[in-house]
């Protein structure tokens, strides 16, 4: 059932852009790029949706501080020792999942979108840290891109980070 109302709510999406995005290409090409775009998220949403466990590691991104009320931004590694993050015991309806990073293990939401999930966390100090992991396979079938995205605020200075990589279902 999740199956058929993830492809009949991504088919309703892509419908509303199909006419301008591909404006230009052959009618039958049109359709079936948009099938199989649209079967690979599917099976992708359900992979996701179907996960209790996910092992992610991120790698390049950027982090930004504030000089002289201007945003600067300067390219980084998530952490030298590449450690994963694993979230686990995921559980859509209640909305819940833990996650084990180099910082312990905590309690967080999930949400799950038609784009993929979500994890929210707050963490003791009251930042917030969320991570995204969509709906669409990173070059292997059981891989998927994933952001992490750390919204620090401390001694009176935002410190935001965004870092790019991937996460694989292992339960």
């Amino acid at each position: 059932m999740r199956f058929i109302s993830a492809v009949a709510i991504l088919g309703l999406a892509w419908l509303g852009c199909a006419a301008n995005c591909w404006a230009q290409q052959d009618e039958n090409e049109k359709l079936e790029g948009f099938r199989e775009g649209i079967a690979a998220q599917a099976r992708a949403l359900v992979a996701l949706r179907s996960a209790t466990s996910l092992h992610c590691r991120f790698g390049p991104g950027h982090s930004a501080k504030w000089v002289r009320g201007e945003p600067r931004t300067e390219p980084g590694e998530f952490t030298s020792t590449g450690d994963p993050i694993i979230f686990y015991g995921i559980d859509l309806e209640a909305g819940s999942a833990k996650i084990m990073g180099n910082q312990g293990t905590q309690s967080l939401a999930v949400i799950s979108t038609l784009s993929g999930l979500t994890f929210l966390e707050s963490t003791d100090t009251g930042n917030i840290n969320l991570t995204t992991v969509f709906a669409g396979f990173a070059g292997q079938p059981d891989q998927f891109t994933a952001v992490h995205s750390r919204h620090f605020y401390m001694a009176g200075r935002a410190m935001p980070s965004q870092y790019h990589g991937t996460c694989v279902v292992t339960d």
